[in-house]
């Protein structure tokens, strides 16, 4: 009896392992659904921020991504709206965007205004005022790493007294860069250039005939805004032109320069912020924009689902394919993660394999960021990143092992003599490398005994008696530097040693002419 109640016993124990065991397995496979709340998008000091069902007008009111024009595709379920009757309110995005995105056909944002009324053609009347709660709202680009590299896009939403309706368009401009643009003439408000730093030029539906198909003339104003980095030109919307996208201002081209305005050289950092505020709000309203996208993510929704993982990104480009040598450390490659709604994420895991799923796969220990490779051949480093809502991403790199590697070597581009006379400026030739791995590199050292000498422009001046060691400092991709001296005999001469400065060759009769100062040695 003993004997059948240990067994029962005994089946009772596995049964219920076995379903703990099946329990927790399930609970690992169900993916958990990643809704986007509105404190995962965007902050503000002070205004309000919500997903929003709105008037009917609105919902076939769409951007055509990647393409030159507005559109009437998809539909508004609830759609994020952001409001404030604060002219100093400001909303940040938390998603930091990534410089290398931006090109012409990237909306960084897309929007539509949402007036307090919207009025109907016979309330408005062909030469009447749409009803407006503010005059514009001003989108920010801000370098991260240094907020002195910026560019701002202001859009106007004001009327014109003509048959000219209810207008959106932009100016653009960057830090530096002047405050005012102009207009050539009336009917060509879409040619405006200059800054959104004050004011906006006009630029709007015209009369029904610019309206783009499949729009009703009083429907809101909406569009986008692009910025090509690559090219540093800005590009909206206008209506003008039945919303083909318009460039608005091209940042460092000197045609559409103004008085005091300097080219912009771009961001310094990859790594972006972006955030609205509006102007002139109407006394006793609300300023109110509906965000259809950010970034590539579309807020015409009211529940968003982050399933998108994000993008693992290599931080160092190499110059040529990536090989290393049997017995020797290999450091493996830096990386980042890019993600739609995250932004950057600099928390990545890197496992390294050889014969990465194949038969004999090997794993191989990282350890300070370096692993050692003991055969020849092709060797994986697997990089993972996850999201906030557990997406994960990966990219695989392939690393290939010799076993043995030429060794590092040097030829200088022109001569270097040994002697020289004491007050010679001598400038140092550049170096040809061979040899090593990838991502070979130099620079140049002087040492007169063990002082490090001062160089302007790879020139160093000999102005004591003696021996100059010239050093040259090389390494590839492992970073191990090594060292190739020349030396230089500085010797005595039997006149001074002077450097000229350079003069002009010819100048006007008649004009005052500085002679500058020179250097003599003896």
């Amino acid at each position: 009896m003993k004997r059948k109640i240990r067994v029962i016993f005994t089946l009772i124990m596995a049964l219920s392992l076995a379903l703990c065991v099946l329990t927790v397995n399930a609970d690992e496979g169900v993916e958990q659904e990643a809704i986007v709340t509105i404190e995962d998008i965007v902050t503000s000091n002070g205004g309000e921020v919500s997903f929003k069902k709105i008037d009917p007008y609105y919902d076939n009111y769409n951007i055509n991504r990647g393409s030159n024009t507005i559109d009437t595709k998809g539909s508004i379920d609830e759609v994020l709206v952001f409001s404030t009757e604060s002219p100093s309110t400001v909303f940040t995005f938390k998603t930091h965007l990534n410089r290398d995105h931006l090109t012409k056909y990237f909306n960084i944002l897309e929007w539509f205004i949402v007036p307090t009324n919207l009025q109907t053609f016979e309330e408005f009347g062909i030469n009447g005022a749409a009803d407006s709660d503010f005059e514009s709202f001003e989108i920010t680009i801000k370098d991260v790493n240094n907020p002195n590299k910026y560019v701002v896009f202001r859009t106007s939403n004001r009327p014109d007294s003509t048959t000219y309706r209810s207008s959106v368009a932009g100016r653009a401009g960057a830090n530096g860069q002047s405050v005012n643009g102009y207009t050539a003439t009336f009917m060509e408000v879409d040619r405006n250039w200059g800054t959104a730093l004050k004011a906006s030029h006009v630029g709007c539906f015209d009369g029904t005939d610019g309206v783009p198909e499949g729009f009703d003339p009083m429907l809101p104003l909406g569009g986008f805004v692009s910025l090509d980095y690559e090219e540093k030109t800005v590009y909206s919307v206008t209506g003008k032109n039945k919303g083909e996208r318009t460039l608005v201002r091209d940042l460092d081209e000197g045609t559409h320069m103004l008085g005091t305005d300097i080219p912009w050289t771009g961001f310094e950092s990859k790594e972006l912020e972006v955030s609205i505020r509006f102007i002139n709000i109407t006394s006793g309203r609300k300023a109110s924009v509906a965000i259809l996208g950010f970034n590539g993510v579309d807020f015409t929704k009211g529940e968003i689902i982050d399933t998108v993982a994000p993008t693992v990104i290599q931080k160092s480009e190499l110059n040529g394919t990536l090989f290393g040598e049997v017995g020797r450390p290999m450091p493996i490659m830096d990386f980042y993660a890019y993600d739609l709604l995250d932004g950057y994420i600099n928390e990545t895991s890197s496992r390294v394999y050889y014969n990465y799923n194949k038969s004999g796969q090997i794993e191989y220990e990282i350890i300070g960021g370096k692993f050692t490779p003991d055969k020849a051949g092709i060797y994986s480093i697997v990089t993972t990143a996850k999201d906030r809502f557990g997406n994960v991403g990966n990219t695989v790199s392939q690393i290939e092992i010799k076993h043995i590697m030429p060794e590092i070597e040097i030829s200088l581009q022109d001569e270097l003599n040994s002697s020289y006379t004491v007050g010679e400026s001598v400038v140092l030739p550049k170096l040809n490398v061979y040899g090593g791995t990838v991502n070979k590199n130099y620079r140049v050292e002087v040492y007169y005994g063990d002082k490090l000498l001062d160089m302007r422009e790879n020139t160093v001046s000999l102005e004591k008696q003696g021996v100059y060691t010239v050093r040259y400092v090389v390494w590839d991709y492992y970073g191990q530097e090594f060292y190739f001296d020349y030396y230089l005999n500085s010797t005595l001469g039997d006149k001074p040693t002077v450097e000229f400065p350079q003069m002009p060759e010819n100048v006007v009769l008649g004009t005052k002419v500085e002679i500058p100062q020179f250097k003599a040695i003896d």
